[in-house]
């Protein structure tokens, strides 16, 4: 009786604002009830070669272009008498405008935003990038007129703005 319940908690647990949750293999894939099933799927997941389960979440906009998509991984940590599993971010995630252009590039690594974060404008012109380690900022953050050069600088070391860069 207890399986059939943790079965039937671990279902509505995937039950979230009327998406219908569709099991196959080794994928997980979400698809909305719309009547008409022209919705695009809002979850991808694939397999990487080692086995770890890869999965790509992608959200769309409601005129059907891409809103936002980030890769996650699997990760292991060590909990009280089990190991513990859960997925983080890994990799860029993306995020876009209404039409169509992308928005900011957001670099993960397990985890932890690790990496150049890059924000552009409505028509894809780079506005800004700041550098992150383990999701802190650290290093040069610099915003760009619209013609590309650079209107100001900042420098970060462990999240706290400086004067000068840190070496």
């Amino acid at each position: 009786m207890n399986a059939i319940k943790g079965f039937f908690e671990w279902i509505m647990g995937w039950v979230i604002f009327g998406v219908i949750v569709v099991t196959i293999g080794w994928g997980v894939s979400f698809f909305s009830d719309d009547e008409d099933n022209t919705t695009k799927p809002a979850k991808e997941t694939t397999i990487s070669e080692d086995e770890k389960l890869i999965e790509v979440r992608k959200s769309y906009w409601d005129n059907g272009n891409l809103k936002e998509e980030t890769p996650y991984k699997k990760s292991y940590s060590l909990g009280y008498k089990k190991v513990k599993t859960e997925l983080v971010p890994h990799g860029i995630a993306k995020t876009y405008y209404e039409n169509g252009v992308l928005r900011v590039e957001d670099p993960y690594v397990d985890g932890e935003r690790d990496g150049i974060v890059k924000f552009y404008d409505e028509n894809g012109k780079l506005e800004s990038t700041h550098e992150y380690k383990n999701s802190k900022k650290e290093g040069k953050h610099v915003y760009y007129y619209s013609d590309g050069t650079e209107m100001d600088v900042e420098y970060y070391h462990d999240d706290v703005q400086v004067q000068a860069p840190v070496l």
